[in-house]
């Protein structure tokens, strides 16, 4: 994966909220990137490839602007939105160094999606004849672990090139939504929010 590679990494403030900063490990790379700002939702958007086949929005709500402000709106058709309309421009991009991991049972998400989903999908209505001549076969649990890290440490060495013209500087020091995309079909991966990038 060709992740975030920084130009430099120091430490830097991260508003929590309008009391509270911690002191976090900040990387800042100067390259052109898709951006925009979405002045009617009052948000900047960025895109960071990752790979050939993903990318990263990054959502920085404006100053003033919460993330539940953004939360509210955040459809999948938004984003589809934001995507067709980046522009490509000189950014020097703040980011702090973050991870996120969550661990769900997939019987419990569904059954709270849908009462029956859970009997249909994984419980006692579901029909697992392909995968076990047992019968009744059912499946005691199913568990879906994700982790993921935005450090930079594992991108592939690229060569440095200076970009020509002025930055704009971009700090993402307050909470924000990320979202992981797959190219081709647009489909949304992976959707987070970091409010402390500490934590």
């Amino acid at each position: 994966m060709t992740a975030f590679q920084p130009d430099k990494v120091s430490t830097e403030e991260f508003h929590v909220d309008e009391t509270t900063k911690v002191m976090t490990s900040t990387m800042t790379r100067t390259y052109k990137y898709h951006y925009l700002k979405d002045k009617v939702n009052r948000c900047t958007v960025v895109k960071l490839p990752l790979s050939k086949q993903s990318h990263m929005l990054l959502v920085l709500p404006h100053e003033g602007t919460t993330l539940g402000h953004i939360e509210n709106k955040l459809l999948t058709n938004l984003m589809g939105g934001w995507h067709k309309n980046l522009q490509e421009g000189l950014l020097e991009l703040s980011l702090p160094k973050f991870s996120l991991s969550s661990l769900i049972d997939i019987h419990d998400l569904l059954t709270t999606m849908n009462r029956s989903l859970g009997a249909t999908l994984l419980g006692s209505q579901a029909e697992f004849s392909q995968l076990s001549n047992t019968s009744p076969f059912s499946i005691d649990k199913a568990m879906n672990n994700v982790m993921f890290e935005m450090s930079g440490e594992a991108a592939e060495p690229q060569a440095r090139t200076t970009e020509a013209g002025v930055a704009v500087r971009l700090s993402i020091n307050r909470p924000f939504f990320f979202s992981i995309i797959e190219e081709h079909y647009e489909s949304i991966l992976l959707l987070g929010k970091i409010s402390n990038p500490t934590l």
